[in-house]
């Protein structure tokens, strides 16, 4: 997240907060549940009927009354049609080197991504939109994309080169410095959210009534000439249907699995007398397998710990001996990543980069790399998935509790993972699967 500060129109840009769409009847409610599951200090809400685009940020106190979420106000002003993009040079600290540049991009008039990047970011953002779009094209679908710049077009020249159906437009005038947001775009405490999400008149309230009556005059008008013109009825295909099977039922959730890992070798560490894990392994049948070097322990005491620990934690866990030594085999907790109804739905991009930004606060030790997208339901057009790895290098063994909480109440789901652990530190992999609506 970045805040730019405009000190002559005392307004306060917040740029790329962690956002959300809420869905439910009861909205009021469902945001501020949210909000409250995050922990979020600031929020800014807009709404339409039962939906509501959710932005939560910190900042500084001192920025409140005058911040506000660019990307939400700027959008009115792009094209809600195929893929918007709105890019402007910022002056950002000493701090920060080389050119930067507020980054705007929309889909079918959803925000994707918001952010302050460089220019070599900015152009490899490009040359993927591009290439989508040629995708796209070669297979008779052609997306639309207006690509909107204030005083900086020369500076992404070769990666405009080949874009399909474009328009390149030049603005004489900064969106940063000029606009002049409204307050349903300001932030406020996020216990003061019920304020934005409410209806804003008695009309909206009003709706939900309105449209009963004019349903009951409709269904009296369908009735009356029932026997006069057959009616054709035409099933609509429920196109989330896999995606609540996959993150309800079949895919287990990554972060409750890396606690289960964490506390097995906290317990290990606790218990064990003469032993030491040496190297963990996630399979892909959903075991974890935990191989031990004999420091000079007895296996009675390890048969000992091992049972004691199954049963405190109430997961079965076996005993093996091999050539590479002592190997402890336990379920895998496989809780699904979320309860039955209970879903959400996150945007694939969103969801990548939110987590990927989640991991880079952890240090140079943790990293997220991308491995290729997946269809895990070929038939469906709303929603694909991600693989990629979560990169241990020496990381201290305590980053596992920050992953699991980077991950919670994430469709981040585990296939496989394999790591040494060495007096504390921890070298290796987990291979993880992002699930999420289709608009990269």
């Amino acid at each position: 997240m970045r805040v730019i500060e405009l000190q002559d129109k005392e307004i306060v840009w917040v740029i790329n907060p962690i956002r959300t769409k809420v869905s439910d009847r009861d909205l009021v409610r469902a945001v501020e549940k949210y909000l409250d599951k995050r922990s979020a200090i600031y929020a800014s809400a807009t709404r339409i009927n039962s939906t509501a685009w959710i932005a939560s940020a910190d900042f500084e106190q001192r920025h409140l009354k005058k911040a506000f979420d660019f990307a939400a106000f700027v959008k009115g002003h792009m094209s809600p049609n195929g893929v918007a993009v709105y890019i402007e040079p910022v002056h950002l600290t000493s701090e920060v080197e080389g050119k930067n540049y507020c980054f705007v991009c929309l889909q079918d008039g959803e925000i994707i991504l918001d952010k302050v990047l460089n220019r070599q970011d900015i152009v490899d953002e490009l040359r993927m939109l591009r290439d989508e779009a040629q995708h796209l094209q070669s297979r008779g679908n052609d997306v639309k994309s207006t690509l909107s710049f204030y005083s900086c077009e020369e500076d992404f020249n070769e990666a405009l080169k080949d874009f399909p159906n474009a328009k390149i437009e030049s603005l004489d005038t900064s969106w940063l410095n000029s606009l002049e947001p409204t307050s349903a775009y300001g932030f406020v405490k996020s216990s003061k959210i019920r304020e934005m999400v409410m209806p804003r008149n008695i009309s909206l309230r009003l709706l939900p009534i309105v449209g009963g009556v004019i349903g009951v005059a409709l269904l009296l008008a369908w009735v009356g000439g029932a026997f006069e013109k057959p009616i054709e009825v035409k099933r609509v295909k429920d196109e989330w249907a896999s995606y609540r099977t996959f993150t309800e039922k079949k895919a287990p959730q990554l972060s409750n699995r890396i606690a289960q890992d964490y506390n097995n070798l906290r317990a290990f560490d606790a218990t064990l007398t003469g032993w030491h894990v040496a190297e963990v392994k996630h399979s892909k049948s959903q075991d974890i397998i935990y191989r031990l070097i004999n420091d000079g322990g007895y296996t009675a005491d390890l048969n000992k710990t091992v049972d004691t620990i199954s049963k405190k934690f109430g997961i079965a866990m076996l005993m093996d001996y091999t050539r590479q030594g002592s190997i402890i085999t336990s379920r895998g907790a496989n809780t699904p990543m979320f309860k039955e109804s209970q879903s959400e739905r996150w945007n694939l991009r969103t969801l990548y980069q939110t987590f990927d930004d989640d991991l880079k606060v952890l240090g140079t030790n943790v990293s997220l790399t991308f491995t290729n997208f997946e269809s895990p339901d070929p038939t469906s057009k709303k929603w694909r998935a991600i693989k990629g790895q979560i990169i241990h290098d020496r990381a201290p063994l305590d980053t596992l509790l920050l992953i699991t909480a980077a991950a919670k109440n994430k469709p981040i789901s585990i296939v496989s993972g394999n790591y040494q652990t060495s007096e504390g530190w921890i070298s290796g992999n987990y291979t993880i699967v992002m699930y999420g609506e289709d608009q990269w």
